[in-house]
């Protein structure tokens, strides 16, 4: 999401280590991801900076998206085991 921040690392490191600016973007094969990638590759171009882009598989949903009644569950069972105690003292 903040590619730009990249853009001025490999400036800056650039010049630190005598090296060529260089940046990797790892993009989702989204429309939002298409948009920041045609972003990025205009400013790189513009300041002669390497730009590499590595397709990543997409995120896999949220549990909670999967399985509604997951976190009403998990909150009636914490509920449970912290009103149980653990040992009783005599």
């Amino acid at each position: 999401d903040k590619w730009y921040e990249s853009i001025g690392q490999s400036g800056h490191y650039s010049c630190e280590t005598n090296r060529i600016p260089a940046v990797l973007l790892l993009s989702h094969d989204t429309d939002k991801h298409r948009r920041e990638i045609t972003l990025a590759s205009a400013v790189c171009a513009k300041f002669g900076i390497r730009l590499y882009v590595q397709k990543i598989p997409a995120p896999l949903p949220k549990p909670t998206a999967m399985f509604p009644r997951l976190k009403s569950e998990r909150r009636r069972m914490l509920a449970i085991h912290d009103s149980t105690p653990f040992c009783r003292l005599a």
